[in-house]
């Protein structure tokens, strides 16, 4: 959660959110990791993340991710935190 709000308030591609991650020690430590051998990262990851999210969402109708951002209330950011449905190949 907190690398797709991470990647959302910064305008990063995946990629680029990738390699903030593994060797960015401002976004690590943010994530709470103290150096570049704690935690990994695999875009993959993300992307069932995403996808899981987003399967909840149609059968459902609720926002998990606003819920988490905000809650108690609905979020009032111009963002919209849904995600976009990515193919394999464009992964």
């Amino acid at each position: 959660m907190a690398l797709e709000a991470l990647k959302s308030c910064s305008g990063w591609s995946d990629e680029e959110l990738y390699v903030a991650f593994c060797y960015n020690m401002q976004v690590r430590y943010a994530l709470g990791y103290q150096d570049l051998k704690e935690g990994h990262l695999k875009l993959c990851t993300l992307y069932d993340f995403r996808r899981r999210i987003t399967q909840y969402m149609q059968e459902t109708g609720e926002n998990l991710i606003e819920k988490a951002l905000c809650p108690g209330r609905r979020c009032s950011t111009e963002r919209s935190w849904t995600f976009e449905q990515v193919t394999d190949e464009e992964t």
